[in-house]
């Protein structure tokens, strides 16, 4: 037998000789087996104990690393879709014809702080305001889309990229009249030294049969869609009372009930092509116990240029 032989016959199991012997004995008999039976003589390198405690750290380690693993790509996977979590209620506005979507206040008591956050890095990064105010309209950074009445239109490749995860999504949006479900297809934004400042998430298309659009959300709720003109009256005497710096010549309009609280919208519809004609469209959720008013929720457009003024 050649050294080739004993290679390869140790490398199938180091205790094959021991194996050997036992077999011996079994063709003797079992007296033999009793009395003197050989214990394979298996020549591990290492004890049995070790060879087990490292196959189980072999398996740990990959079980470790698998989790790990995975745990990273569910992270991506969720992150795509919550790293910048949008409010449960966004208001909807309509800027031309063709130009409605959820609008995401930037800058203001009420924004979101998570998209806020976003565009502030984004403008100093790629030092938007320095663009904007240079008029440098076409680059990757601020390239103008539309020009309306009231407001300029950009994009933003790193603002795309970030918020690309929308693209697609589904919203249900409530009008005057009813409910209908869009997607998202655009991502835009407005900066303005004046006027509010937003990013504009478009919509595909929306059902003309709800009438204007006015808020959305993610989840369908249950709605009353029906005009409580006595609740309206209250309301708007209610904010005649209340001082303010600044106010509008368009009164509230409630048009649905949700709950116990009443939905609200100061808009004519027409500022996008009369820039006077409303200069603080907002969508108010209103609560009322005993005699007093509570605004749950509001948001509304500076059309006027308050910070300006």
């Amino acid at each position: 037998m050649n050294k080739a032989q004993h290679t390869t016959r140790g490398i199938k199991h180091w205790g094959l000789s021991g194996y050997a012997n036992s077999v011996s004995l079994i063709k003797v008999g079992c007296t033999l087996i009793v009395k003197c039976s050989v214990i394979p003589n298996v020549s591990y390198r290492q004890p049995l104990g070790v060879i087990k405690l490292f196959t189980m750290r072999k398996r740990l380690v990959f079980i470790i690393i698998f989790v790990v693993c995975f745990s990273f790509f569910l992270k991506s996977q969720v992150n795509n879709y919550e790293k910048y979590q949008l409010d449960s209620i966004i208001p909807v506005f309509k800027f031309s014809e063709n130009r409605i979507g959820l609008t995401l206040t930037l800058w203001e008591y009420n924004s979101n702080k998570e998209t806020d956050n976003l565009l502030s890095q984004l403008v100093e990064t790629d030092s938007l305001w320095t663009l904007y105010g240079s008029q440098k309209f076409d680059t990757e950074k601020l390239k103008l889309v539309e020009k309306t009445e009231n407001f300029k239109f950009f994009t933003n490749k790193s603002l795309v990229d970030s918020l690309s995860y929308l693209i697609g999504k589904q919203f249900f949006i409530f009008g005057e009249n009813g409910i209908c479900k869009s997607k998202i297809s655009d991502i835009l934004f407005c900066l303005d030294e004046c006027r509010t400042s937003f990013i504009l998430l478009t919509f595909e298309n929306i059902d003309k049969e709800i009438g204007n659009p006015l808020i959305a959300m993610k989840n369908k709720v249950e709605i009353e869609f029906e005009r409580n003109i006595s609740f309206e009256n209250e309301y708007n005497q209610y904010l005649d009372t209340t001082r303010l710096d600044y106010t509008d010549t368009i009164p509230s309009t409630n048009f649905a009930k949700w709950n116990e609280y009443y939905l609200f919208y100061s808009d004519n519809f027409k500022w996008y092509l009369d820039t006077h004609s409303c200069e603080f469209p907002s969508r108010t959720i209103v609560f009322k116990r005993d005699k007093y008013f509570s605004e749950k929720w509001h948001q509304e457009l500076d059309l006027f240029g308050v910070p300006c003024d």
